[in-house]
């Protein structure tokens, strides 16, 4: 299986709206970045570093988005994780994960 995937990571304050994106270079080493991309485990690690992070630089009502695309097996990218969801609030667990989007593309196999 190939995966890979791209992710921008959106810090709002719920109450004024007002945002910023986050260079995810000044968080991670390009491999960091590279592996948190495409595992949604790493993503909702990452959104509550940033989170936290922000918080303690005295940023209020913090609120964790991401736009985050990734390709299969040579597919085109496809919108990977809900860019509505704030990250923040979500908890990790074994349960379904709504803030991951379903993977709808049709698998194609040549000569089958």
């Amino acid at each position: 299986m190939e995966k890979a995937g791209y992710s921008v990571f959106k810090i709002v304050d719920g109450k004024s709206g007002s945002f910023f994106y986050v260079d995810n270079t000044d968080f991670l080493s390009s491999f960091q970045e590279k592996q948190m991309s495409f595992q949604p485990d790493f993503i909702l690690e990452y959104a509550h570093y940033l989170g936290d992070h922000f918080k303690s630089q005295g940023h209020k009502n913090i609120e964790v988005y991401v736009e985050s695309y990734v390709a299969l097996n040579g597919r085109l990218s496809t919108l990977y994780i809900d860019p509505k969801i704030d990250l923040y609030q979500q908890k990790e667990s074994f349960k379904h994960k709504e803030w991951i989007k379903p993977f709808t593309h049709e698998i194609k196999i040549k000569g089958i």
